[in-house]
């Protein structure tokens, strides 16, 4: 089995969606072939999207550093860049996870369908709905950038259980998007959070205001 390219391993905690704040061991795949991705040049991740920028480690010996950090039925989170670019890598850490007790945390941008087992699945999505090879999941996680509501809607024709729209920090920039004004906008629907009814519900990049990776 060929060794996979990963950027960074780590123990942190979820920021975003349905699993907020579930304690996982991160693997972040180095590499990211979505060129065309609306968001690349204020990218979280910088450094991960060159896969130049990956050292080799065996499948097996990630998934046993995933086990003594976490230990079995703890989570392993499999990121990017962009993780489906080492299709066979990447397939290979998930079974050998699974084997040994992991639960697998499969986060990707939709470019590929994902043809292996996982436990939950995340696509945050950097194409537009028709252009998305995985369409379903157990959330799907925009980044919010002021879209349009028909824009948005093209979404909703997928199928995930958690929809979620992720405000973009741009304060790097100097701007602040209207965040305020998406807020009453998912507030006017009816003043109800709908978990798991194909609505939109609003997330943060929480692991950023408590200061961790």
């Amino acid at each position: 089995m060929s060794s996979a390219l990963i950027h960074e391993e780590f123990v942190s905690y979820q920021g975003t969606g349905h699993l907020l704040g579930l304690r996982q061991y991160f693997v972040r795949f180095a590499g990211c072939s979505v060129v065309d991705c609306p968001i690349r040049r204020v990218c979280d991740e910088p450094q991960a999207i060159l896969r130049a920028r990956g050292l080799p480690s065996r499948p097996r010996a990630i998934v046993e550093r995933a086990l003594d950090a976490v230990g079995s039925g703890g989570w392993i989170h499999l990121t990017g860049g962009e993780p489906t670019d080492q299709a066979e890598a990447l397939a290979e850490v998930a079974r050998l996870a699974q084997a040994n007790g992991l639960r697998v945390h499969l986060q990707t941008s939709g470019v590929r369908p994902i043809e292996f087992q996982f436990d939950w699945l995340t696509v945050s999505p950097k194409t537009s709905a028709a252009d998305l090879a995985q369409r379903y999941g157990h959330e799907l996680v925009v980044i919010y950038d002021s879209q349009t509501a028909d824009e948005l809607r093209e979404y909703e024709a997928l199928r995930f259980f958690y929809y979620y729209l992720a405000p973009q920090d741009r304060r790097r920039d100097g701007l602040l998007l209207p965040r305020r004004a998406l807020l009453d906008s998912l507030a006017d629907r009816d003043r109800q959070r709908h978990h798991n009814a194909g609505e939109w519900l609003l997330t943060t990049q929480a692991h950023k205001s408590w200061g961790i990776a």
